[in-house]
């Protein structure tokens, strides 16, 4: 927060002018920075401010800019546990004018991955797999299998598999899953270590305690690292349990 605020020092009156592109970006960048600091109450004025410039600059003609930024504010909603909202602005990216041709099939597919997980969430299993499915082969498509979203559709995929019992199935995406984000995010990230466990839990579901077993004391040392790795370390506890 110190350096963006250095920063939007340094831009000058620009951050402020609505009339200008550095106040749309300087508005995305707060929207970043306080959803990481996770302080979202703040980044809800920021993502509101994000999409009345974007709509603003955009004329009515860049969809890609005006989509982007209530993606934005969806997320922040969500954060701030307001679904009624955040489903409201999902549903509402779900239809013209914000189609794959004025979007783009990748940050269509981008917004399509939270909406999967909100089908998860509500227990409308057929429906998240086929837009999960969707995002993962777009993405699959567009910059091969261990891009980081088609790694996260597949996070998701292994929990509607789990839930069916089709633990052959959710043992493939698991597996995808681990894989994509140790490509992209590195092999100590905490969404490998997320993906490794859940890996790990699905090898005990088909009767390869062996394998969980390794996973979960690979996983174990890394998630003690990890200033957010108390739940994981939970997980892990309890899976070696059952393995052993």
């Amino acid at each position: 927060l110190h350096k963006l605020a250095l920063a939007e020092r340094a831009a000058g009156p620009a951050v402020l002018d609505a009339s200008t592109d550095l106040a749309r970006r300087a508005a995305r960048a707060r929207v970043e920075v306080l959803m990481d600091a996770q302080r979202p109450q703040e980044a809800l004025a920021a993502a509101l401010r994000l999409v009345a410039l974007s709509d603003a600059l955009a004329g009515g003609d860049d969809i890609a800019l005006r989509f982007e930024a209530r993606q934005r504010l969806g997320e922040v909603y969500l954060r701030l546990g307001d679904k009624a909202r955040a489903d409201a602005l999902f549903a509402e990216l779900g239809r013209p004018p914000y189609s794959e041709g004025g979007v783009g099939e990748v940050l269509l597919s981008r917004a399509r991955l939270r909406q999967g997980r909100e089908f998860i969430n509500d227990g409308k299993l057929d429906e998240a797999e086929a837009v999960l499915t969707g995002v993962r082969d777009a993405m699959t498509r567009a910059f091969g299998p261990n891009e980081l979203y088609a790694g996260g559709a597949n996070m998701e995929l292994i929990d509607v598999h789990s839930t069916r019992g089709d633990f052959a199935k959710a043992l493939v995406a698991a597996r995808a899953a681990a894989e994509a984000f140790a490509t992209s995010l590195g092999e100590q990230h905490f969404y490998t270590l997320n993906a490794i466990v859940s890996l790990g839990g699905v090898e005990l579901e088909v009767g390869d305690a062996a394998a969980a077993l390794r996973r979960f004391e690979d996983a174990q040392p890394l998630a003690r690292a990890d200033k957010n790795g108390a739940p994981l370390l939970a997980a892990i506890d309890f899976g070696r349990a059952k393995a052993m």
